[in-house]
């Protein structure tokens, strides 16, 4: 299932899943390493908004068959 956080710039968005999601998400026991987290507004990350180098981006922290966020 997908789900999409939409808003106007700086409502909280990034904030609202960077630190709620993500802290509710260990609670839950999820791994650190299970949890996949990009700022592509951050210029080190700016060859990531390329499809294909995001995608591998992903794929290299996929580190088993579990469910990653």
């Amino acid at each position: 299932m997908i789900k999409i956080v939409t808003g106007v710039r700086r409502c909280g968005k990034s904030f609202l899943l960077s630190t709620l999601y993500a802290g509710w998400l260990r609670e839950q026991g999820v791994e650190n390493d299970h949890i996949i987290t990009i700022n592509l507004e951050d210029r080190r990350n700016k060859k990531l908004r390329d499809p294909d180098a995001l995608l591998d981006y992903i794929d290299s922290k996929l580190t088993d068959d579990a469910v990653h966020y």
